[in-house]
């Protein structure tokens, strides 16, 4: 099963217009947030990562929001397939696991690389979804890697 490891961070998945998200980056400002589009990167060719800043005043530190916006078939399919739940008294919609193994192949850092592993251990993978997606997405290598470190 996977194991989960704590970090300070928050990724979003949205689709939104550039209207919309220039609306988004005002409030976040209102609340608190700091942005900075340098810090801006484009993972996917359709989907641009926006970073935001939270500063925690009683630690010292930051909590990060990125938020990826986009239309890519991928992130539609993400987005469609996700799970609803309550966390907090809030309705969210959280991604499944073959979909959070997709975006940590195509991040693919040593972290991301272990987190791979870490949620592609265990039963219940929809490997066809998953080769379907890797295929698509040029992944074939990277999910070969994470394959060979399971044995699968």
């Amino acid at each position: 099963a996977y194991q989960s490891r704590s970090t300070r961070d928050l990724k979003v998945l949205t689709v939104l217009s550039e209207d919309d998200m220039e609306k988004f980056i005002l409030a976040a400002r209102d609340v608190g947030f700091s942005h900075h589009p340098r810090a801006d990167r484009h993972p996917l060719d359709e989907v641009t990562l926006y970073r935001f800043w939270l500063p925690v005043r009683e630690t010292g530190l930051s909590t990060s929001l990125d938020l990826q916006v986009g239309s890519s078939e991928f992130h539609l399919s993400v987005i469609a397939r996700a799970a609803s739940v309550t966390l907090a008294g809030v309705r969210v919609k959280l991604a499944t696991r073959e979909d959070l193994i997709l975006m940590k192949l195509v991040a693919f850092r040593p972290i991301d690389r272990a987190d791979a592993i870490d949620l592609a251990t265990g039963a219940d993978l929809d490997k066809a979804y998953l080769e379907l997606w890797v295929e698509r997405l040029g992944l074939g290598e990277r999910w070969r890697e994470v394959c060979a470190a399971l044995e699968l």
